[in-house]
């Protein structure tokens, strides 16, 4: 918590040429990561239109992260085809700890 809020010391573990290439800020966790259980889940709590749903956050997901991740569970029988609601399959992967395409497996 050194210089956040109050007077202190930082210990970096790299070196003071990496610490000047890196960015000031990273990019969000969900612009990242795959968005498979994401969408899964959002279906499962609030249902609708996840593209909807999702782009109500502060930091949305990219469109083409979020098509890409219906396109898959589609492809895996997770969701409907036509209409996007989640399949009794869906439903079932949603409870499991896991990636929908492991727990698919």
């Amino acid at each position: 918590r050194a210089g956040r809020v109050q007077p202190g010391v930082c210990y970096r573990l790299f070196s003071k040429r990496t610490w000047n290439n890196m960015e000031e800020n990273t990019l969000p966790e969900i612009c990242r990561s795959a968005l498979h259980s994401l969408v899964m889940d959002t279906k499962a709590i609030v249902g609708g239109d996840v593209f909807e749903v999702l782009d109500n956050m502060i930091t949305p997901p990219p469109k083409e992260g979020l098509r890409r991740a219906v396109q898959s569970l589609e492809l895996i029988g997770a969701l409907e085809t036509s209409t996007q609601a989640l399949t009794p399959l869906g439903k079932h992967l949603t409870q499991m700890p896991c990636d929908p395409k492991l727990g698919k497996m």
